[in-house]
């Protein structure tokens, strides 16, 4: 017959209980932005947005409405605009459905080679609406550019 102290159970459960909440809540959210070296992105006055063919949520609206609060005029074909947003959106079920992970891209029109990048990865616990996480990345993007933003 073995006898527990009752501070060994308590740390026990303290143990437990961190482990359980750790598990359950997952990593802290992941915010990512960084621009090519040399891209300055405050020369990029029209954008076209590019809707993804898997988004049936309409994520490009929402990235066009964040880039407008930059000044940045939303153009309707490629050959108008100064750079090319894509993404892609993750959805997870969580008792209801969530956005947990976006990836936000700019290409240059003409070549379409990148020239900024950000990502935002949050899971259930720590879940924002579609808007927040665009904004976020925008702004880490629009943080890492050598001409700090839009200028405007």
């Amino acid at each position: 017959f073995h006898q527990h102290s009752e501070p060994t159970h308590l740390l026990k459960y303290i143990a437990l209980l961190s482990l359980s909440l750790l598990i359950a809540c997952g990593p802290p959210p992941s915010i990512e932005g960084m621009t090519f070296p040399d891209v300055d992105l405050s020369s990029i006055r029209t954008v076209r947005v590019l809707h993804s063919d898997s988004d049936g949520r309409k994520i490009n609206h929402v990235i066009e409405a964040v880039l407008k609060t930059k000044g940045i005029i939303i153009v309707d074909s490629i050959d108008k605009a100064n750079a090319v947003v894509t993404y892609q959106d993750k959805w997870f079920w969580d008792i209801t459905m969530y956005m947990i992970q976006l990836k936000i891209e700019f290409r240059e029109s003409e070549t379409g080679f990148p020239i900024a990048t950000g990502s935002s990865t949050r899971m259930s616990m720590e879940r924002e609406d579609p808007p927040e996480m665009v904004k976020e990345i925008i702004e880490k993007i629009f943080n890492s550019s050598t001409g700090k933003g839009t200028g405007s």
